[in-house]
């Protein structure tokens, strides 16, 4: 079974929002055979902890261990760090696909990404089958 990691914006935003959002997008790619990797469900079991050196360092390794990197965008505000993990992916190698809200602009990421899906509505996701 393939390893997806999903990477978001954290800061700034609702958490319990993310929290349902992350939770309905990994039980989505479960159910099509992937296993998921959520840093905040993960290693932080869905509470607030600072950002720490052994975070990142653990992040970074199950990026590593990873085959897909799914990068969720719903805000014209990108994160710094999921930044990072993006191109961290891609100098891995690793296969990235973005699912990204429809207004908004991401032409880097965009034109890098291996598989690009622009969404209105969240539950669009339904609509993906294979990775």
């Amino acid at each position: 079974m393939e390893q997806v990691f999903i990477s978001y914006k954290y800061t700034w935003i609702d958490k319990i929002e993310l929290k349902k959002e992350l939770e309905f997008i990994s039980s989505r790619l479960e159910n099509i055979w992937y296993k998921t990797y959520i840093v905040t469900r993960d290693i932080q079991k869905w509470q607030e902890i600072e950002l720490s050196n052994k975070m990142i360092k653990e992040s970074l390794e199950e990026l590593k261990k990873s085959d897909i990197f799914f990068c969720y965008i719903k805000s014209a505000e990108k994160s710094e760090w999921m930044l990072i993990e993006y191109w961290y992916a891609k100098a891995l190698g690793k296969k990235t696909i973005v699912f990204c809200k429809k207004w908004v602009n991401t032409f880097f990421v965009k034109r890098l990404a291996d598989i690009y899906i622009e969404y209105e509505d969240l539950g669009e996701i339904e609509k993906i089958t294979k990775l």
